[in-house]
C-alpha cells in the first residue's frame, strides 16, 4: 500500500518505521521547516518498551535511556506519602531526552520526510486524498493522522473535538548534576503547585512544574527561571537545587486534553497518538500510547485487509485510551487542588493507602492488546 503519515513526531515516525518494514511505501508529511524535536525528557513506560521488543528500536532506547525504578510522592515539607513502582510487568521503564528518542526513530526510518508540508484538509476520506498548504493534493491507500494535540484532521473528522484547557499551566526544563538518585523520580504536591523531578542518564534530570492558572495567562507567560525560583523557594532542597542547576530558560505550555472519541477511523483515514486521544501528562503516557498505537496498527495491517485492520485497531484502541484520558484528568484534578482541607484528606489517604493498592491503579496500562 501507499501510506501517507501526517506528522513526524514519536507516533508518526514509529508507525513509519514499522509499516516500512512490512513492505509498504511510506511518506511522512511534516509542517515544520526543520525536523528538530523541541522539548526536554520524557518517559517511555514498560508497556511501550514491551510493545517494541520484537524490534531493534527497544534496544536502542534502552541504550540511550535511563531505567527508572520508582516515583515517590511527597508533600511540600518533604514528607514521604507513597510510591509508584515500575517494572511490574518484567520490562524496563525508561526515561530519555526527547531529542535522543527522535534521533533513534529518524535513524530507523529509511524513507522520506517531506518538510513544509502542512495538511489543511482531507478532501476525500473514502479515497484517501489530502490537500496541503502549497495547494497540492496527494492520494494514499491509507492516511495516518499523527498531527498532535491540535490535530487539523481530527477537527475535520469530528467538529467540536478541539483540545480543552484543564486549568493549569506547566513549565519544563533540564538540570545538570543535581546529585539525585538516578532510579527514583520525585513529585511534590502543594496548594501552590506541583513539582516533578525525573532522572535521565549522565546525571541529568528533567523537571516539570504545574501551577493553576487561566488559559494563556499573561502573568505566567512572562515567567522566567528567576521568577520560578522565587515562586518555589520554600519547597524542599531537591526542588531548589534542581532549579539552581537548570540549563537555559524553561519551556512553557498550558495543559490540555480532549474528550474521548468514539472512533479513530473514517474511510481510509485513521488517527494516531495525541491526535486520537490527547491526555494530560499526569500518567506520563503520551509517548507510550503513541508507540502502542503504531505497533497495534502495524500488527493489524500485517494480519488483515485494510478495512478489517482499521476496525480491529479501533476496537483495541478506543476503550483503552479513553481510560487513560479520564484517569489522567482525574489525577490532575486531585493533584492540582488548592483546598487545604482537601489536600490534608488527599495526602492522608495516599499515605495510608497500601502500596500494592496504589500501584494497581496503573496495572491496566500493561494489559492493552495489540
Amino acid at each position: 500500500m501507499r501510506i501517507g503519515i501526517i506528522g513526524a513526531g514519536i507516533g508518526g515516525l514509529t508507525a513509519a518505521i514499522l509499516l516500512e518494514r512490512l513492505g509498504h511505501s511510506v511518506e511522512v508529511l511534516e509542517k515544520r521547516h526543520v525536523l528538530k524535536q523541541e522539548g526536554v525528557g520524557l518517559g517511555i513506560g514498560e508497556n511501550a518498551i514491551h510493545a517494541l521488543e520484537r524490534y531493534d528500536i527497544a534496544a536502542d532506547i534502552k541504550r540511550d535511556g535511563n531505567i527508572l525504578i520508582e516515583a515517590q510522592l511527597r508533600d511540600a515539607n518533604d514528607t514521604y506519602l507513597n510510591r509508584v513502582i515500575f517494572n511490574k510487568a518484567g520490562e524496563d521503564n525508561i526515561t530519555i531526552q526527547r531529542s535522543s528518542l527522535h534521533n533513534i526513530l529518524r535513524y530507523h526510518y529509511k524513507g522520506n520526510v517531506r518538510l513544509i508540508k502542512e495538511v489543511v484538509k482531507i478532501t476525500d476520506f473514502d479515497a484517501g486524498i489530502i490537500k496541503t498548504t502549497d495547494g497540492t493534493s496527494n492520494q494514499y491507500d491509507l492516511v495516518i493522522a499523527a498531527d498532535g494535540l491540535h490535530s487539523q484532521v481530527r477537527r475535520q473528522m469530528f467538529p467540536g473535538s478541539e483540545a480543552k484547557y484543564q486549568g493549569y499551566t506547566c513549565f519544563r526544563g533540564t538540570s545538570v548534576n543535581p546529585g539525585l538518585n538516578d532510579k527514583t523520580a520525585l513529585e511534590y504536591w502543594d496548594a501552590r503547585g506541583r513539582f516533578g523531578i525525573v532522572p535521565l542518564r549522565d546525571n541529568e534530570v528533567y523537571w516539570f512544574l504545574c501551577i493553576n492558572a487561566l488559559e494563556r495567562d499573561t502573568e505566567f507567560r512572562n515567567y522566567n527561571l528567576k521568577k520560578l525560583k522565587r515562586y518555589f523557594e520554600e519547597f524542599p532542597h531537591a526542588v531548589t537545587n534542581v532549579l539552581d542547576n537548570t540549563v537555559g530558560e524553561p519551556l512553557h505550555h498550558d495543559i490540555y486534553d480532549i474528550e474521548p472519541l468514539k472512533t479513530f477511523v473514517k474511510g481510509r483515514v485513521v488517527l494516531l497518538g495525541d491526535a486520537a486521544h490527547a491526555a494530560t501528562p499526569n500518567m506520563g503516557q503520551g509517548a507510550s500510547q503513541a508507540i502502542e498505537d503504531a505497533v497495534c496498527l502495524a500488527n493489524q495491517l500485517e494480519q488483515y485487509p485494510l478495512k478489517e485492520a482499521l476496525a480491529n485497531y479501533d476496537r483495541l484502541s478506543v476503550p483503552h485510551t479513553k481510560k487513560v484520558i479520564l484517569k489522567s484528568r482525574k489525577i490532575g484534578k486531585a493533584a492540582q487542588s488548592e483546598s487545604r482541607v482537601f489536600i490534608r484528606l488527599r495526602n492522608a489517604l495516599v499515605k495510608r493507602m497500601p502500596e500494592k493498592l496504589l500501584n494497581q491503579q496503573t496495572d491496566f496500562l500493561n494489559k492493552r492488546k495489540l
